[in-house]
């Protein structure tokens, strides 16, 4: 235990926020690569390349919004073409496809993997945390973060509405139907408004200095995974092979888990997923969907793997999580058709402290750690110690011999 309190303090207070592609994010990766190499896993630093801030590119798609109204004015059709792409795009950014993300001048982020080889090698489960932490976020860092998941949605009817009604309005320009083409105009400017103000929040956010150490988020569910490496790299599995996979850059539209995806993308199919996030404060849970646009159902498997780890280490408080929080990387693997679950702690349906200033390691609950371990360690040994289906298959075999 004491080792994940080391783990947090060195990635939160020592080396500090790790935005994406940022010098400190590297060190976290080096830190990580150099705690791996010491349990002899030979560890792999699979570097690509990613932009440096998610909040750019969300400031950049509500000002295509705010652009498409005042063109909208002039040429209906215009404004609608702008909305219509900005729309896709923003859809894009938030399931896992980004557009604006890859077209934009990056730099350069990184995964550490690490692997253990079971005796047998019958199942496949990936672990997973990402180890970079945003920016501070205003509306992270005040009451409207308990209602994350109604503002998302507040903002997509704003911006999926503004794009019928310019749709609708080059249609009637089109029909030459003249009467009905100022109601509506008038009626954009309810969303645009909403999306105004949505964007200023936005430019806030880049203007102000403050720094996050992102001791929540997600130095603690890397911590955890470093420690349950140390864990397996000396109690070798029976019939799992483990991955242990630290993402960078998730918090620009999870361009590490997306990586990770598409170079593996051929031995991933029957692999499970198990995200560990903010995982250092809060009611420890696991999610059963997860998506703020479109929502993705958990492995069922793995639900109950989790639920009977719980009862087997006597954490009966352990249930689903009904989460409203910012896309994790379960989710875009979820997307992907894979197996996944992410185990996290919860503080108003969102882990705590997350993309904020008080995200520091004085603020880390060491008990809600320690039972997060406990549960993902023993998560991984049901799985282990699950008879395979072609044992199941031979067993059924003999007995239907033997009658």
């Amino acid at each position: 235990m004491s080792k994940i309190k080391e783990h947090i303090i060195k990635l939160s207070d020592k080396i500090g926020q790790r935005t994406a592609t940022s010098r400190q994010e590297g060190l976290a990766a080096d830190y990580i690569f150099n705690f791996l190499g010491s349990l002899n896993l030979n560890p792999e630093m699979a570097k690509f390349s990613s932009f440096p801030d998610q909040t750019i590119i969300w400031l950049i798609l509500f000002c295509l919004f705010l652009i498409s109204g005042l063109a909208y004015i002039r040429e209906p059709y215009a404004g609608f073409l702008i909305s219509i792409a900005a729309l896709i795009s923003f859809a894009a950014e938030n399931s896992g496809n980004p557009i604006i993300s890859k077209i934009m001048k990056r730099g350069f982020s990184q995964n550490v993997i690490a692997s253990i080889k079971g005796r047998r090698e019958r199942k496949d489960v990936v672990l997973l945390a990402n180890y970079d932490s945003p920016r501070p976020k205003i509306i992270f860092e005040s009451r409207a973060k308990k209602h994350f998941s109604l503002i998302f949605r507040l903002l997509l009817f704003s911006l999926v509405m503004v794009t019928l009604l310019y749709g609708l309005s080059a249609l009637l320009v089109f029909r030459r139907v003249y009467w009905l083409y100022k109601p509506l105009h008038w009626t954009s400017f309810i969303f645009l408004a909403y999306i105004l103000f949505t964007a200023i929040i936005t430019a806030a956010d880049l203007i102000r200095k403050n720094q996050s150490p992102g001791a929540n988020n997600n130095a603690s569910g890397v911590a955890v995974l470093m420690e349950l490496a140390s864990y397996f790299s000396k109690k070798q599995p029976e019939n799992l092979n483990l991955t242990f996979l630290f993402t960078g850059a998730k918090e620009c539209s999870s361009a590490g888990i997306i990586n990770f995806i598409q170079k593996n993308r051929a031995e991933l199919e029957d692999k499970m997923y198990i995200n560990i996030t903010g995982v250092g404060t809060g009611r420890i849970a696991f999610t059963s969907a997860e998506g703020n646009i479109f929502k993705y159902e958990c492995s069922q498997e793995l639900q109950d793997i989790a639920y009977q780890a719980s009862k087997s280490i006597g954490f009966d408080e352990l249930g689903p999580a009904k989460y409203q929080g910012p896309n994790t990387d379960c989710m875009i693997a979820l997307s992907s058709n894979l197996k996944g679950i992410s185990i996290m702690g919860l503080d108003d349906n969102c882990p705590a402290n997350i993309f904020s200033i008080k995200d520091s390691v004085t603020n880390i609950n060491h008990e809600v750690l320690l039972r997060s371990f406990s549960l993902i360690k023993e998560m991984i040994i049901l799985l282990d110690d699950q008879v395979p289906l072609e044992q199941k298959d031979l067993i059924i075999s003999a007995k239907e011999e033997q009658a």
